[in-house]
């Protein structure tokens, strides 16, 4: 173990430097309380054997240091001569976990790390558990957050963030835009190829859009062959050019789709700019607005969102 010895006797230093390194430990001495709380910030120790009187910090003051700080546990055991039993207990409220009485044998002193080994032991396991335990927690929390199949953020992280984006977006008059893409004659689609080929072309247009938008951006898996993007700083116009490249880079894959008039899975996408002082989900409705006349209109295009509440093509 790695044991810090702190003794201001010269004498009691080079003693426990001996019958500690005899037992195999790793030792760190200090003259004082104060040296030995310097060690202590900068290096992580198993075991403390501290004295209890000495100048400036004595040991029950170091050890309510220890206690306070709360990032992981030290094992302390006082080294006194007062063995009485208002002596121990005050020992063990600054926060002891025991005691050697001077003047101590080895075998006494062996018999006391044991002790200090096994706890520390329990302890370590415990952390590696705790740490384990959040480790997994996370990532349940995003496996909860993310779309099994295309590997993007789902609806319960576009709830998240919208709680967030609605008011932040007013405070600081931020802009964003919002664009949804639905792939154009998906149920005929799986009809035709079988819901494997149908989630390995979900798969490929999610990487697709994901690849069109920048990482300051946000995409979801909005429904069953529906993707939202929440387009960060952009206007209305910029928004749809956005979603041009997203139509253009669909098409561009190639994927067959017999059933199609193009040939091709493709996709249609609505546009929609926030306006200050609306909710986020008034802008997707806007934005669906607009991706309903872009599928009325013929599919693989891009519609905006009007004023008047209809989509109008874009050019």
């Amino acid at each position: 173990m790695n044991i810090l010895f702190c003794d201001d006797d010269p004498e009691q230093r080079e003693l426990f430097l001996r019958r500690l390194e005899n037992l195999g430990h790793t030792i760190v001495v200090a003259d004082g309380g104060r040296e030995a709380w310097c060690h202590l910030r900068s290096r992580v120790f198993d075991v403390v054997i501290t004295d209890w009187w000495m100048p400036g910090m004595d040991g029950l003051e170091l050890s309510r240091r220890i206690r306070r700080r709360g990032d992981g546990y030290t094992y302390v055991i006082i080294h006194t001569a007062r063995t009485s039993q208002l002596g121990i207990g005050a020992a063990m409220r600054a926060g002891a976990d025991d005691f050697i009485p001077k003047p101590i044998s080895s075998g006494d002193l062996a018999d006391r790390l044991i002790a200090a080994e096994r706890v520390c032991t329990v302890y370590r396991g415990l952390r590696e558990r705790e740490q384990e335990l959040l480790r997994l927690n996370r990532m349940i929390e995003r496996q909860a957050r993310t779309d099994v199949l295309t590997g993007i953020s789902n609806r319960t992280q576009l709830a998240e963030d919208f709680a967030v984006l609605g008011s932040s977006a007013d405070r600081y008059q931020t802009p964003y835009a919002i664009v949804m893409c639905d792939v154009d004659a998906f149920k005929a689609y799986n009809d035709h190829y079988g819901h494997i080929l149908g989630d390995r072309a979900l798969r490929r247009v999610a990487q697709t859009i994901a690849g069109e938008v920048r990482a300051s951006d946000s995409l979801y898996r909005y429904g069953g062959e529906e993707f939202l993007a929440v387009l960060a700083e952009q206007d209305e116009l910029s928004a749809r050019r956005v979603a041009e490249r997203i139509v253009a880079a669909v098409a561009a894959l190639g994927e067959e789709h017999r059933i199609s008039p193009y040939g091709v899975v493709t996709v249609s996408a609505g546009v929609a700019a926030h306006v200050i002082g609306t909710d986020p989900w008034d802008t997707v409705a806007s934005a669906d607005s607009a991706l309903f006349a872009a599928k009325d209109g013929g599919r693989n295009q891009v519609c905006g969102f009007s004023r008047g509440g209809l989509g109008e093509k874009l050019a």
